[in-house]
């Protein structure tokens, strides 16, 4: 069988809980059973949803403190590991509503969506591609992402040639 296959035998889902901040633009449950169907693409099983209704998100923690608070009671209840955001957020607003959530791992759709697709990464080429996006999500300087992509090619490159030359 495939390796992803044993994975998802042999352990359980992490836990998550969902978090959404829902100011009227859209439908906030069909978003949040999106959401959820991603999570479970991802091996992730959603416990509970903390939504909050407001039309405009608080600075740095999106949600307010209160919402954050009522959402670290639930994950602790009920043993989630993770908090998945529905929408997208800034490196700090991960730190902040990490730290709100008492140190547990925040991450947001774009950052869900990037790591189904680095599971399902076949070739060299499509794993570098999926890595380069997951850092672009999290706003790595451009320089570094470059002075990566140049090391990764060149090993790429040299991989091949010699395969090519010993073959």
């Amino acid at each position: 069988m495939s390796e992803l296959y044993d994975i998802l035998v042999e352990t359980p889902p992490t836990k998550v809980i969902l978090l959404a901040l829902d100011q009227g633009l859209w439908d906030c449950e069909r978003s949040l059973n999106e959401l959820a169907a991603l999570c479970e693409a991802n091996h992730m099983e959603a416990v509970a949803e903390v939504t909050q209704k407001r039309q405009t998100p608080e600075t740095g923690i999106v949600l307010s403190s209160g919402k954050l608070e009522e959402a670290a009671a639930a994950a602790a209840e009920l043993g989630a590991e993770c908090a998945v955001f529905d929408g997208e957020l800034t490196g700090s607003q991960i730190r902040n509503i990490s730290t709100a959530l008492g140190g547990m791992e925040v991450i947001d759709r774009t950052m869900l969506i990037l790591d189904i697709f680095a599971a399902r990464a076949r070739s060299a080429e499509g794993r570098l591609q999926v890595e380069l996006a997951q850092l672009a999500a999290i706003e790595i300087p451009v320089c570094i992402i470059a002075t990566v992509v140049a090391i990764v090619f060149y090993v790429i490159k040299d991989r091949k040639m010699i395969q090519k030359y010993y073959k």
